[in-house]
């Protein structure tokens, strides 16, 4: 079994830590299941969806980069890739955003007027939301600033990253299968989400989110997956991405 974030839920400095895990951008394996490990105390909420990858002329997906941020009190927060993107990727969008009057995440955009949907959210008790957003890139060939705007000001994080071989459907039947629980431990501990429904496509890629609201914690991707973006430890938003073909 792969081990991976999932949403996880602890008590500290009178917040709760909320952890969310999703499966994405791709096809996962006939009742597969996917994992999360924390380090530290955590109550937890796995999430995992899957999207298709692209028509089996063009190669498997590939990841070509990454970029993350986070911080407090934010009306916004932005990222910008280290490379120009390159048309017809597509750029997979985690969001994280906490504080006590539980904000949502209102949008992500980018300069290159690429067309973001939520593909999936998930809100803890404490009201830590994450959220998932997706864009096929259209026109490639610059590094565009990419921003995601709450309702409220709010503790944020953001984690984009870039695949080439996945769907380039503008719409959320990119994504194959999603699924998500919620559930709880006491101590630093490996959370697993349950599986998805059977995949409908071979060749695609599942790919695992998590997001707290900042307790210190040390993330890593479970057995399988290989990390792409791991912000953690950190006091404000900690948040992981992992991936593995299937």
């Amino acid at each position: 079994m792969p081990s991976w974030p999932a949403r996880f839920l602890a008590q500290a400095i009178g917040r709760l830590r909320s952890l969310s895990v999703s499966k994405s951008v791709g096809v996962l394996l006939a009742g597969g299941a996917m994992g999360v490990a924390v380090i530290p105390a955590a109550s937890a909420a796995p999430a995992r969806f899957t999207v298709s990858a692209a028509p089996a002329a063009l190669a498997g997906p590939a990841f070509i980069q990454q970029v993350s941020a986070h911080g407090s009190g934010k009306s916004s927060i932005s990222v910008t890739p280290g490379a120009s993107v390159t048309a017809g990727d597509r750029l997979i969008v985690e969001v994280g955003v906490w504080n006590r009057g539980n904000p949502t995440t209102a949008s992500v955009t980018d300069t290159a007027g690429d067309l973001f949907v939520e593909v999936t959210h998930f809100t803890a008790s404490d009201g830590t939301e994450m959220s998932v957003w997706t864009a096929p890139v259209v026109g490639g060939g610059t590094a565009p600033v990419i921003t995601a705007k709450p309702t409220a000001t709010a503790d944020m994080a953001i984690a984009a990253l870039e695949y080439s071989g996945l769907s380039k459907v503008s719409d959320t039947t990119a994504v194959d299968q999603v699924s998500h629980a919620t559930g709880s431990t006491t101590s630093a501990t490996t959370v697993q989400s349950p599986a998805t429904a059977p995949t409908t496509a071979a060749g695609e890629l599942a790919v695992g989110f998590y997001a707290d609201s900042g307790f210190g914690d040390t993330l890593a991707a479970g057995a399988g997956y290989a990390a792409r973006a791991n912000v953690s430890p950190a006091n404000d938003m900690e948040m992981l991405a992992e991936v593995q073909p299937v």
